[in-house]
């Protein structure tokens, strides 16, 4: 059998369940460590109940899924072991095919935090798709109020724990008592609960934040402020309806993207592919890059990028299309010389556009891994 019939024949089965989500729906997606509770209580020396190096590990994941994965995350909520992302209304990473969001989100969630810890450490993942802005803000409401009953019951328990408690006894004297009951019980103990740290009983948000900062414009030589995007965590997040009233800012503040734009490196120049109908834009000798808007006529900006040329040309001439290979090329290096050029770009674009830095196809050890966005 050739191998394209049996290619064909193969990925009809592989693809049987693939689902693509409807692009007017609102997608969180809700990550929950696997085994996080023996992880943390007993293989790891985490502080129960709370552990400020565990919250922080937690945060940088966190960090890793909004910055670094190729999804465009509006807003990220971390509680426990658990992380909620809420994608960008105008996010299309994979095409929003369901299996592929929830495989790599899993996996650079499981990465990221395996690498802080030192071990083996995994995740689990769900989607969540809304309707309507309103039941984004009930849902994280929800995660909210969940990480305030967990807090509330993690601090009875454990401090029964630290009295000479055994497990079973610890949950039973804790088990049936109303919310009010716990909090006295912490109170008679010493443990005023409305005076832990905010984090600890609302859980931790992740927000982008723009910001201004002094830039160097290549082309008039001259210094110039540029706006920019910047995570920002909230260790303090509001509560009840000032929450929700959080939550319907974030979405209603959002910066319209209105031309997505991938750079990758081709045979014959730098290449620039945008969103709609406008061609790829090749950027030549002079390192000179002329952007058009989907009409191709009005010009979006013009900026030349020093070393682009000379970047493209040491993939061209290294690596083999043939044989889709990168040759002799220090891969590493050139790929961070790559994201620094693109970065300068990044720097030069309007406000609408979104830059995304692509791997070439012949990159065999990162070609499949998603484009990443610069910001």
């Amino acid at each position: 059998m050739e191998f394209d019939v049996l290619d064909r024949k193969m990925r009809q089965y592989e693809k049987g369940d693939d689902r693509f989500i409807a692009p007017d729906v609102y997608v969180i997606a809700r990550l929950d460590g696997r085994g996080f509770t023996r992880l943390t209580k007993e293989v790891c020396p985490f502080e129960a109940p709370f552990d400020e190096r565990f919250r922080d590990m937690m945060i940088l994941t966190v960090r890793h899924l909004m910055a670094d994965c190729g999804f465009k995350v509006l807003y990220g909520f971390t509680e426990s072991d658990e992380i909620s992302l809420l994608l960008h209304p105008e996010d299309r990473a994979f095409a929003h095919k369901a299996r592929k969001l929830l495989s790599v989100l899993a996996g650079e969630a499981s990465a990221a935090f395996s690498a802080q810890l030192g071990m083996p450490a995994a995740f689990d993942c769900r989607l969540c798709e809304f309707p309507t802005a309103q039941l984004v803000a009930d849902y994280f409401r929800w995660r909210q109020e969940d990480a305030n009953r967990n807090a509330l019951n993690s601090h009875c328990y454990w401090m029964l724990r630290k009295q000479g408690k055994g497990k079973g006894q610890a949950t039973a004297l804790v088990s049936g008592k109303s919310i009010a009951q716990k909090s006295e019980l912490l109170l008679q103990n010493g443990i005023d609960f409305a005076k832990q740290p905010a984090w600890q009983k609302h859980g931790v948000g992740l927000r982008w934040q723009q910001t201004e900062r002094e830039g160097f414009n290549p082309i008039t030589g001259a210094s110039e402020t540029a706006t920019r995007n910047t995570l920002v965590t909230d260790y303090d997040l509001p509560t009840g309806e000032a929450y929700s009233a959080y939550i319907a800012a974030l979405l209603s503040s959002r910066p319209a993207v209105r031309h997505i734009i991938t750079i990758r490196p081709d045979y014959g120049g730098v290449v620039m592919e945008q969103s709609g109908d406008c061609p790829p834009t090749c950027i030549e000798r002079d390192d000179m890059l002329e952007l058009f808007a989907e009409d191709g006529e009005r010009l979006i900006c013009r900026m030349r990028v020093p070393g682009l040329y000379a970047w493209q040309q040491e993939f061209e001439w290294k690596s083999d299309g043939a044989r889709g290979t990168m040759g002799s090329m220090d891969v590493a290096a050139w790929h961070k010389e790559g994201l620094r050029l693109a970065a300068c770009i990044r720097r030069l674009l309007p406000d609408d556009c979104e830059l995304w830095y692509a791997y070439p196809f012949e990159d065999k050890e990162n070609g499949d891994k998603p484009p990443i966005l610069i910001h």
